[in-house]
């Protein structure tokens, strides 16, 4: 099971949570503008196509630490295993997004996040340096950290 996170417009929670359990997902938690879920990964497809209510649908990196400092969320970034996700040559560009959190400052949180997928990335592989090598500029997502938890969005569908 993953877990989820629906973030949507203020008022819209109850249709949106109807949704999700039209979709076959447990709910485990309904705050203002946000609902969070757990399901299996393949079902995440079927969200995108048939929810009308909710804004960005975010995987939730980590559930049982608390984010109350840039070094617990640099792990948590660092943990998750970006090879799969980021293509070799590609450039990496960070969004972040910060409600009710202690982490407030965007800006760390993008450097942070940027440097923990680079170092993840680098580990174990020989970098070879080629000229005129041509690197693509994909968004990958977006973190969000929302009352002290992590989450992130992959703009790449």
């Amino acid at each position: 099971m993953h877990n989820f996170l629906l973030t949507t417009s203020l008022w819209l929670e109850s249709l949106t949570k109807h949704e999700v359990n039209k979709q076959g997902w447990t709910i485990t938690e309904v705050q203002d503008k946000a609902i969070y879920f757990n399901g299996e990964i393949e079902m995440m497809a079927r969200m995108n196509i048939w929810s009308r209510f909710w804004n960005i649908l975010y995987y939730v990196l980590d559930t049982e630490s608390q984010l109350t400092d840039f070094d617990t969320y640099f792990d948590i970034v660092f943990a998750q295993d970006w090879k799969k996700y980021i293509p070799r040559g590609f450039a990496v560009m960070i969004k972040a997004t910060s409600i009710k959190s202690d982490l407030w400052a965007t800006s760390t949180l993008q450097a942070l996040a940027k440097k923990a997928i680079a170092k993840k990335i680098q580990e174990n592989i020989e970098i070879i340096l080629i000229k005129n090598l041509v690197l693509f500029s994909i968004q990958i997502g977006n973190f969000f950290v929302y009352k002290n938890n992590c989450a992130y969005h992959n703009n790449c569908y």
